[in-house]
């Protein structure tokens, strides 16, 4: 009976474990997305999750110094690097 049991309890386990979604974080600097700044998508991302950075040029607090926090995650542009850059804004001297 107790094997039984722990199998049935494992196999109502598992199942939501593994079904887990990924998410898609998305990243617009004019508020149409779930974040305006990279960082604060990082944030709120899960190992697994996808932040994906709309068209644009991000400079500024939250678009610099970017720090994935250990996360398994992807950072990516929507259309590519010819459409979306990251300035850092570093000076060179």
């Amino acid at each position: 009976m107790k094997r039984t049991t722990l199998l049935l309890i494992a196999a109502l386990l598992i199942p939501a474990a593994v079904t887990q979604a990924q998410a898609i974080i998305t990243v617009n600097q004019d508020g149409t997305g779930g974040f305006t700044t990279i960082q604060a998508a990082i944030n709120a991302a899960n190992d697994g999750d996808t932040v994906m950075i709309s068209d644009g040029v991000y400079t500024g607090q939250g678009n610099r110094d970017i720090d994935f926090l250990g996360k398994a995650i992807i950072v990516c542009s929507k259309s590519g690097a010819e459409k979306c850059t990251i300035n850092c804004q570093a000076e060179y001297g």
